[in-house]
């Protein structure tokens, strides 16, 4: 996993809370990507390199396929 980009909003529980831009291997990476340093925020994207897709993170914390 790569951050691409990322945007700092905010700090909440001592961190840093960012929409970010991710470039994975596979899409199930994005189901085991834990940081102790940052949250990501709902409309954070991923970029599945293996097969091309988009996925979005919605609020309730769940990566969404978006070229669907």
């Amino acid at each position: 996993m790569v951050i691409l980009r990322e945007q700092l909003i905010g700090m909440a529980d001592g961190k840093a809370v960012c929409r970010a831009e991710l470039a994975v291997d596979t899409a199930d990476e994005l189901e085991d990507i834990v940081f102790t340093d940052r949250t990501l925020a709902a409309g954070s994207l991923a970029w599945d390199i293996g097969t091309g897709d988009f996925y979005g993170l919605n609020s309730q914390g769940e990566w969404k396929i978006q070229n669907a």
